[in-house]
């Protein structure tokens, strides 16, 4: 799993740990390995809002709390979250499908996975609202 983890781009980290929690697969060593490898993307900006939603989710579902990743997770939902707030009501238009922000499932996702199931800034809790 190691070496196949470092090979893997932000979308099939994501399908992976989405897969995991699907089946509630809770293997701490796995988690870790994958949590890394999220980390470092998240980090980069390497994530889009499905893959970032959808990870965060995922991760929130095994019960996987590790204070280092919910930061760089929290951190990179913020850079979108005031990447589409600098937008203002515009960032919903069709025309603008290739910008990077989230869309009102996953909004909704990642709410409901820092709200309930992590724990967040009050900040961000505004933000998302």
């Amino acid at each position: 799993l190691p070496k196949l983890v470092w090979s893997m781009n932000p979308l099939e980290l994501s399908n992976l740990v989405a897969a995991m929690a699907r089946v509630d697969r809770r293997d701490p060593r796995a988690l870790i390995i994958i949590a890394r490898m999220c980390r470092r993307c998240a980090q980069s900006n390497l994530f889009s809002q499905e893959t970032l939603a959808t990870a965060l989710n995922a991760f929130a579902k095994l019960d996987f709390n590790h204070p280092k990743l919910a930061k760089v997770f929290e951190d990179a939902v913020v850079v979108k979250l005031d990447r589409a707030l600098a937008m203002g009501r515009d960032y919903r238009k069709s025309s603008l499908r290739d910008v990077d922000v989230f869309d009102v499932q996953a909004l909704v996702l990642v709410l409901q996975a820092l709200v309930c199931l992590v724990g967040t800034q009050d900040e961000v809790i505004e933000k998302l609202l």
